[in-house]
């Protein structure tokens, strides 16, 4: 905590640091509640006689010491989503900038898919989904030859930095699962509610 706080820990109570890291940190604003009634706590079951004179006057149970313990190990090594939660890419349907439209559509539709990544080397260059075609025709107002177009041609309709992928978010690898938890919970306007991270 005094890490993350930096230097000056002197100013504010227990309660007061942990509401200032709640708000840096997703971590210790997933578990700030527990986090201020663990200090309330410790404060109730230790009395202070006056200088270094301390005394135990109630012992917490056992379940309530290992979720402090859970908490702790929590906030020590936050667990990373790409290690916790993320689909890798190998279990993953993609698409790649050469791959046609139409046949990208027909699986889709088959498997019941939304949305494919579009993968380059490895990396995510772009997201397509039934709504991108849409999109493209709104602007051209037809497709000449559906069966041979490739993804690389609507690039600017699926790259990762387009408008139309407002539902996206990409996050580097070191993002924790309580940062990813707290972009989903976040209140969102309709039309920019969060898909996929």
């Amino acid at each position: 905590m005094k890490n993350k706080l930096g230097q000056d820990t002197s100013g504010g109570s227990y309660s007061t640091r942990i509401r200032i890291l709640a708000k840096q940190d997703a971590c210790f604003k997933k578990y700030q509640d527990i986090l201020i009634s663990y200090g309330e706590l410790r404060n109730a079951i230790v009395h202070d006689y006056g200088r270094d004179e301390y005394r135990i006057i109630a012992e917490p149970y056992i379940e309530e010491v290992q979720r402090y313990q859970m908490v702790k190990e929590q906030l020590m090594k936050p667990p990373l989503a790409y290690d916790e939660i993320a689909i890798k890419v190998d279990g993953l349907y993609s698409l790649s900038p050469e791959d046609k439209i139409a046949e990208a559509v027909s699986i889709m539709d088959r498997r019941n898919f939304n949305f494919a990544p579009i993968l380059y080397q490895g990396k995510v260059m772009g997201v397509f989904s039934p709504e991108t075609i849409f999109s493209y025709l709104a602007d051209h107002g037809e497709i000449k030859n559906t069966d041979k177009m490739m993804m690389k041609e609507i690039k600017n309709y699926t790259n990762i930095s387009s408008k139309k992928l407002e539902g996206f978010l990409f996050l580097p690898q070191d993002t924790t699962v309580a940062h990813v938890e707290a972009l989903f919970s976040e209140q969102r306007p309709q039309t920019q509610r969060l898909e996929v991270i």
